[in-house]
């Protein structure tokens, strides 16, 4: 993550109260320096879990966190498998979003240097970096060797490997979309998103793509993936390696490609499907369901057909 929290478990516990929030269970530390996922979270880490199903339940039991909010009914289940500080809540990413908002510190946005292009003196470039004109490159974004940044590309919050190419007008680790309802005000809050974007080795992201950084943890795209023009890639989202992503496409939230997958032009992806290795997905195709390794499915909702054995038939 770019940016920082150091909260104590007081402060913690003062944060609930003010909510309306009793907790289960005791800290295991006496304070908390950082906002991760649930199943990557640990002992100084706060989270939330807002899934009872098996999935849910999978992440909780695995999960190494020091501080949960969670949905009541599974707060004592889960306090009897392993002690945390569990704060039981109806909508435990809303508290989540109110926690970070009070207590986690984003690194200062300073106003345009008049510098053309425009690279924030804690950027961390490779000497042989190119970068075009009015491309703007914010603050502790790594590049490595031999990468290319297309003119007005914007870059934050992310790292980038050896020998990629960004495209002209494309957005790097601006935030994600993703928003609660306060039942209360009746405002439209957005979640804070304060992850990051990290991009391997040999990357192509087309001109005017959108690569969004994650709510929590990481956006992930693995080495020798092609990610075409106008694409966008939602918050979380993990493509592994060699994925080819073509034009208009788009990449819920949580998404994961699977290696070696084809992802064809103008197609949807919903939020939190998986889709296999070395899968074909049609042109305007609509995925609403995870798809297996090795499958073609086509059509609006996406359904499974037979893939022909030559690759240009």
């Amino acid at each position: 993550m770019i940016g920082s929290l150091s909260v104590s478990s007081k402060a913690l516990l003062a944060f609930a109260e003010e909510r309306g929030i009793k907790p289960i269970g005791t800290s295991p530390v006496e304070a908390f320096d950082a906002v991760e996922p649930v199943d990557a979270a640990g002992s100084t880490h706060v989270t939330f879990c807002r899934f009872d199903d098996d999935r849910g339940r999978r992440w909780l039991e695995g999960s190494g966190a020091g501080a949960i909010f969670i949905l009541p009914h599974l707060a004592e289940e889960a306090h009897k498998r392993r002690n945390a500080l569990y704060l039981p809540c109806e909508i435990p990413r809303f508290e989540l979003l109110r926690f970070i908002e009070r207590f986690w510190k984003e690194p200062p946005w300073c106003p345009p240097s008049g510098r053309n292009p425009d690279i924030h003196e804690s950027a961390r470039l490779a000497d042989d970096v190119r970068v075009g004109p009015f491309a703007t490159i914010g603050p502790d974004v790594e590049i490595g060797s031999g990468t290319v940044v297309g003119a007005g590309a914007h870059i934050t919050h992310s790292s980038i490997g050896r020998d990629c190419r960004i495209g002209s007008n494309s957005i790097v680790g601006g935030p994600g979309f993703g928003y609660e309802d306060d039942d209360q005000t009746k405002a439209v809050v957005e979640f804070p998103h304060i992850g990051c974007v990290r991009i391997g080795d040999r990357v192509r992201v087309g001109a005017n793509s959108t690569v969004d950084r994650a709510a929590l943890g990481e956006t992930v795209i693995e080495d020798d993936c092609k990610v075409d023009a106008g694409v966008h890639v939602g918050h979380n989202v993990k493509l592994c390696k060699r994925c080819k992503i073509t034009a208009h496409a788009m990449l819920g939230g949580s998404v994961v490609i699977g290696s070696d997958t084809w992802v064809g032009p103008t197609a949807s992806i919903r939020d939190w499907r998986i889709v296999g290795q070395n899968a074909l997905i049609g042109i305007g195709a609509v995925v609403i369901k995870d798809v297996p390794d090795g499958a073609t499915v086509v059509g609006n909702p996406a359904r499974p057909i037979k893939r022909t054995t030559h690759r240009y038939r």
